[in-house]
């Protein structure tokens, strides 16, 4: 058996970025201490808030900030939507308890 996130206290968790700074990985190792991340992606996999629920955390994670990749025809990230969708997911979502800024140490 691996660890896992405790029931209580129930509180969410916002995480916010760059793009490919490990958002998305820190959600698959709380929700599996055990889990490998795939091959790396040249751009962000994350184009909208995902919210889920670990023990007693609700992680909400955000697109990456700064992201260059063009998301098809019509989809971009640019910091002006993700600041849009921030602030939806927080007005949909309830209070942030917890914000983690997560970003690489190279950067």
């Amino acid at each position: 058996a691996h660890p896992s996130v405790p029931l209580e206290p129930q509180r969410t968790l916002l995480l916010l970025g760059p793009t490919r700074a490990g958002k998305s990985t820190i959600v698959n190792i709380l929700r599996d201490s055990l889990h490998e991340t795939p091959k790396p992606q040249l751009y962000s996999a994350t184009r909208e808030p995902s919210t889920t629920q670990v023990g007693g955390f609700r992680i909400i994670d955000m697109p990456g900030f700064f992201d260059q990749q063009t998301h098809g025809s019509d989809f971009t990230l640019s910091n002006k939507r993700i600041l849009k969708m921030l602030t939806e997911a927080i007005k949909e979502k309830g209070p942030v308890d917890i914000v983690a800024f997560v970003f690489h140490l190279s950067n």
